[in-house]
């Protein structure tokens, strides 16, 4: 909740369990009064009435969700700063997933992300929950071509790398440095046979354990944390 107010965004109220709890509350409160947002002491059975099924924790906001911007600025903003990666989810469909990789390319410094308009995850509550407010801090992009994202980035410079469990070369023989924009698969299929297609080169992450493959927000974080290294070291 504090990431939401540090964020900038329009936020119309804060509901808040009843004063005497201290603590990070008594900040929310304070913060909340600061910038001019509205409190509402809300016991915990309204609360519960008011997001059913939500592990609310006692607290909430009403807020709105921040805008997709178009894919240039996106990309320009990536080039103009780093340059920096953009990551690109090709049909991932759970919001915590997504949530989940919206934090990890805030966290190591991605430029933007970009996400398929029809059958994926968008921002939805679950998805903000799940990037403990990354999303409000991040370009996000929404596309109802993900070829023409990805030809867009190659004509700004861009190597597009996708990631897949039988990829043809292993991301720590890869120089995944600089200009580089990573695409992710949906969670059940992997990238489209088109995407797969359209990418520079597709690569894997080795590994040494039994279990199938890391889900796909582990991967990406797994990534991104590599291109950090990288561009970081050079």
């Amino acid at each position: 909740m504090l990431e939401l107010l540090d964020s900038g965004f329009e936020v119309a109220e804060v509901l808040v369990p009843p004063a005497g709890r201290g603590g990070v509350l008594d900040e929310l409160r304070h913060r909340s009064e600061r910038d001019g947002v509205r409190v509402i002491s809300t016991p915990r059975a309204e609360m519960d009435r008011i997001a059913p099924g939500v592990k609310h924790q006692g607290v909430a906001a009403r807020y709105r969700f921040p805008d997709f911007v178009p894919l240039e600025r996106l990309i320009d903003r990536s080039l103009r700063s780093g340059p920096l990666p953009v990551v690109i989810l090709d049909g991932v469909v759970d919001p915590h997933n997504l949530g989940a990789i919206v934090r990890s390319a805030e966290v190591f410094g991605s430029g933007g992300v970009v996400v398929r308009k029809h059958r994926a995850a968008t921002i939805t509550p679950a998805a903000v929950k799940a990037s403990s407010g990354a999303v409000f801090r991040i370009p996000i992009t929404e596309t109802a071509g993900i070829d023409r994202a990805i030809g867009m980035l190659k004509a700004s410079g861009y190597w597009v790398f996708g990631l897949a469990a039988e990829g043809e070369a292993s991301i720590w023989e890869t120089d995944i440095s600089g200009a580089a924009a990573f695409v992710f698969g949906s969670e059940s299929k992997g990238m489209s046979r088109l995407t797969r297609e359209r990418c520079d080169r597709v690569l894997f992450i080795p590994q040494r354990g039994k279990v199938a493959s890391l889900n796909v927000s582990a991967t990406a974080a797994v990534v991104l944390a590599e291109w950090l290294r990288r561009s970081s070291s050079g």
